[in-house]
């Protein structure tokens, strides 16, 4: 969680005083594992930035430097230090993602999938919580010269998004859907400029006939991705806290139907 040594050893120390001098707050109204996770949960997810997450990084970044680094010789078959090679790789690898992901994000992952703690939403929050799962109207209108096996994933997430809404309702959690149509990233960026190289034409040339090749968008551009973000962000605050089950679709006014 931490990535550094000395960090996690700080941390151990602080949350075992606060454990020990909390002792008497423990009313039984959980496991008492339950009650010790969330004094660890709520400890370090208010614990100050360490020095590892100063240095934070995105995806794309940390792909790119691990598409930078030299590739080395393979260890031997038979060597002993092949196993130990090739899990201290593994290491620095999951490392280096969870750097990526923001606390709660990091934290989830380490408890659910690293550490295989079943009732991790008992202690991570207590009887709410917000799921939204980013789909997209290619699940509607796939292409099939390019992204039918795209649409297909897609399409499957979105089913069990909705399936998972009615398992966790009662429980407090909502689940949502947003189905974004065309959404200028870098990487669209990188494709169009790409694409305005090899047809002999600019940017904006370009951009217009991908638009075209996708039925054309009535707004007459692709969404930024804030705009997306903006309408996530509503979703998972409180203002929308009756909100559950439903699939919101962004994309400009592309669908040309309304189901």
């Amino acid at each position: 969680m931490l990535h550094h040594p000395q960090d996690a050893e700080d941390a151990t120390q602080e949350v075992l005083l606060k454990a020990l001098t909390g002792l008497a707050t423990f009313a039984e109204r959980s496991s008492f594992r339950t009650w010790l996770y969330r004094i660890v949960v709520n400890h370090v997810l208010n614990r100050k930035r360490g020095r590892s997450e100063e240095v934070v990084t995105t995806f794309r970044a940390f792909g790119d430097a691990l598409d930078g680094t030299p590739d080395a010789d393979p260890p031997h078959p038979g060597g002993a230090e092949g196993p130990l090679l090739v899990a201290e790789a593994m290491i620095g690898c999951t490392s280096g993602m969870l750097l990526c992901l923001d606390r709660e994000q990091r934290l989830a992952y380490i408890l659910g999938e690293i550490l295989k703690v079943s009732d991790l939403a008992s202690f991570m929050n207590d009887k709410c919580g917000v799921i939204i799962h980013v789909t997209s109207i290619q699940s509607r209108m796939p292409l099939p010269e390019a992204t039918t096996a795209y649409a297909a994933a897609k399409a499957a997430l979105s089913t069990y998004s909705k399936s998972l809404s009615k398992e966790v309702g009662p429980k407090g959690v909502r689940v949502m859907r947003v189905s974004p149509g065309w959404v200028e990233t870098e990487a669209a960026v990188a494709l169009v400029s790409e694409l305005a190289a090899k047809s002999g034409t600019d940017y904006e040339g370009a951009k217009q006939g991908l638009m075209n090749s996708i039925g054309g968008i009535p707004m007459g551009r692709p969404a930024k991705p804030k705009e997306i973000a903006d309408l996530i962000a509503f979703l998972a605050s409180p203002r929308a806290g009756w909100i559950t089950g439903a699939e919101y679709v962004i994309d400009g006014g592309t669908l040309p139907t309304a189901w």
